[in-house]
């Protein structure tokens, strides 16, 4: 029984090791996101790795299981709603990346010109 009992503990303890630390690297995300105060560069940085996370969890929406209720497509399951959310935040992700590496450019050119 303690046996079992173990493997059960084992297992949630390593999803939500996982879920920590897929928190964390939101976070920091977010806050090179807001290091566009700072230097765009950071900002930019922030925005490509944003774009590769809603990737990975669009992907999912793809190929997993349990994304539609039994009545299909036009009708999402809570996961499926709470994937749904990510179409959005990746295009922002992209509207951040690209105003982010315009700035860049911008900034590059303008140096480079004086």
């Amino acid at each position: 029984m303690t046996i079992v009992y173990y493997l059960n503990l084992h297992s949630l303890t390593v999803k939500f090791r996982l879920v920590i630390f897929l928190g964390s690297v939101e976070i920091m995300i977010g806050l090179l996101i807001l290091g566009r105060f700072i230097h765009p560069i950071l900002s930019a940085i922030g925005g490509l790795l944003s774009i590769a996370l809603f990737t990975v969890t669009l992907g999912m929406m793809i190929f997993l299981p349990g994304i539609t209720t039994e009545a299909s497509f036009p009708t999402l399951s809570f996961v499926g709603e709470f994937l749904l959310k990510d179409i959005g935040l990746f295009a922002a992700s992209v509207f951040i990346a690209g105003n982010s590496l315009a700035a860049l450019s911008s900034r590059f050119g303008s140096s480079q010109e004086s």
